[in-house]
């Protein structure tokens, strides 16, 4: 089995589960702000720093295998979600990582 041939096995494979499995992280993730912010759960504020970086890293490679240059790309409606839902996810993790520190610090100086 050459490489172009598993390439694009893998490429099939990823556009049958690509809906599912990114709502799925996308409710995952903003439920976990949420719990945070609402003050449910708590979390150590070294842990946001990680998260936020593998959050960052996660839509960067999603991203890059969803959308590389070597083939070619049919946008289809989903797509354009991503795309938006990416942009989003990434912008409101920026602020929300920065606000959820000075936050928690800020009980855990209280506490």
């Amino acid at each position: 089995m050459d490489f172009f041939n598993l390439f694009y096995k893998f490429d099939n494979t990823l556009e049958k589960v690509k809906k599912p499995l990114y709502l799925s992280l996308m409710f995952l993730i903003y439920f976990s702000y949420f719990l945070i912010f609402a003050g449910l759960y708590y979390v150590n504020t070294s842990y946001i720093d990680k998260f936020s970086i593998l959050l960052q890293i996660f839509v960067c490679i999603f991203l890059m295998i969803r959308f590389h240059p070597f083939r070619k790309h049919e946008l289809r409606e989903f797509d354009a979600s991503i795309i938006f839902t990416s942009a989003f996810l990434l912008l409101t993790n920026a602020g929300l990582t920065e606000f959820a520190k000075k936050d928690l610090e800020a009980i855990a100086k209280y506490i």
